[in-house]
């Protein structure tokens, strides 16, 4: 079998508006771009797709069915069948049938995940016209992996929902009319990779990545100089070849004339892609060890307060208040004292919990009475430095590892009930 790490996989996907979109791009792209293209178009399950022989006459790459264990070619464009979910695994395609329980049907996102998890920075997406947001979960699993994201420019696109929502994560790396997105998918399928043996280090000080580093310094805010040396090789790369400039020099002088462009390659530099409970084992140790300690020593009269640096868009602080409220319920559960129900819980009836299947089932804690968001209070701080001294007992900076070359000392504000956690890696304070 050959080795999937030979070529590059794209996934492009659609729903209303899509079959034009998917002709003016196959009809834009060359036969012997090197990528293999695979085209989920939502379909109704209940009916024969005829989406091969639509599309055939629009390319010169051999257009197919996706079928079970279809091995993944060059130069070679695969369409999903109706009622099914397609994903890709060790370099074939495999089916599944779309269940049914009334859930919206996000195929796009099914098989951008899994091309995420095969191929990481070989893998690329292009959300097109649609309704709805199927692609927008998917492509930030894509940009996480270092893989390219595109979206099609909403103001051409038949139908706007689907690349609006994309965009609208932040995992969007390029956005880009039709015309436009073919010479970017054959750049990215002739840009050369970064060997892992170069990813980490710091740039040679008179090259031109350390020019464009220093740069970056200066016309903005933000010091890439501890990112890994691979990922910004890479975006920068990217940034490059959209240009049409191979020589780094050449685009050195580019971003000294052009603040725009500036501007692009530092959204590009950055990561914005997090979850919700991402990386489970980490969760599982704040709710079974750091949390219940703290609580357990926890003053009636201290607040709990977490110090979450490098938070992305914010799902892991919502996670931590998630987590902290769950905690503070079974803390209460097992010290049932009054004082502590009172400042934890809102009294109801002649209790401060309702009756029902499971005790303790219903309990509200009081920050609740304006959501989670009330719990939050965001500040801009440089994350590699002390946190602020009413920090509190928690820290986590874990999305920032995903680009920083030597992980900092992980600094505790506070007591002695502090807990830091890096990336995979946990430690007590």
């Amino acid at each position: 079998m050959e080795d999937t790490k030979h070529f590059r996989v794209a996934a492009l996907g659609a729903s209303e508006g899509g079959l034009e979109a998917f002709r003016t791009l196959l009809s834009s792209l060359p036969p012997d771009s090197g990528m293999a293209f695979i085209l989920v178009q939502h379909l109704d399950p209940q009916h024969v797709s005829f989406m091969v022989s639509l599309l055939a006459s629009h390319t010169q790459m051999t257009v197919s069915e996706a079928g079970e264990r279809t091995h993944l070619e060059p130069n070679q464009v695969y369409i999903n069948p109706s009622g099914c979910y397609l994903t890709v695994s060790d370099g074939e395609l495999r089916l599944s049938p779309v269940g049914g329980g009334g859930r919206a049907r996000m195929p796009f996102d099914v098989l951008l995940e899994s091309s995420a998890d095969a191929y990481g920075e070989r893998a690329a997406c292009v959300v097109l016209s649609g309704t709805g947001s199927d692609g927008s979960i998917g492509a930030q699993a894509i940009r996480l992996k270092g893989g390219l994201t595109i979206a099609q420019d909403p103001s051409e696109a038949e139908f706007d929902g689907m690349p609006r929502s994309a965009i609208a994560t932040g995992a969007i790396g390029f956005v880009l009319p039709l015309e436009r997105v073919a010479r970017a998918l054959v750049d990215f399928a002739k840009s050369g990779l970064i060997p892992t043996d170069v990813a980490m280090g710091a740039f040679p000080a008179n090259s031109s990545y350390a020019k464009i580093i220093d740069l970056l310094r200066q016309k903005s805010a933000h010091d890439f100089d501890l990112h890994k040396r691979g990922t910004l090789m890479r975006r920068i790369q990217r940034r490059m070849a959209l240009a049409n400039i191979e020589d780094p020099a050449v685009y050195m002088k580019l971003l000294e004339t052009d603040p725009d462009e500036v501007r692009n390659l530092i959204d590009d530099l950055f990561i914005i892609v997090t979850s919700f409970f991402r990386d489970a084992s980490a969760f599982e140790l704040l709710k079974t060890q750091i949390l219940p300690d703290i609580l357990h020593t926890l003053p009636y009269n201290q607040s709990f307060r977490a110090w979450v640096a490098g938070c992305s868009t914010g799902e892991e602080a919502y996670s931590i208040a998630m987590s902290f409220t769950r905690s503070s319920m079974n803390s209460a559960e097992a010290d049932g004292s009054a004082p502590r129900l009172a400042r934890l819980f809102l009294k109801e009836d002649q209790g401060f919990c309702r009756t029902g299947r499971r005790r303790h089932a219903r309990l509200r804690v009081l920050q609740w009475r304006d959501e989670h968001r009330a719990m939050l209070s965001p500040a801009r701080r440089f994350p590699f430095r002390p946190p602020p001294a009413d920090a509190g007992h928690r820290s986590t900076r874990r999305p920032r590892f995903l680009l920083q070359r030597n992980p900092s000392q992980c600094h505790r504000g506070g007591d002695r009930s502090g807990a830091c956690i890096l990336a995979q890696h946990q430690c007590h304070q």
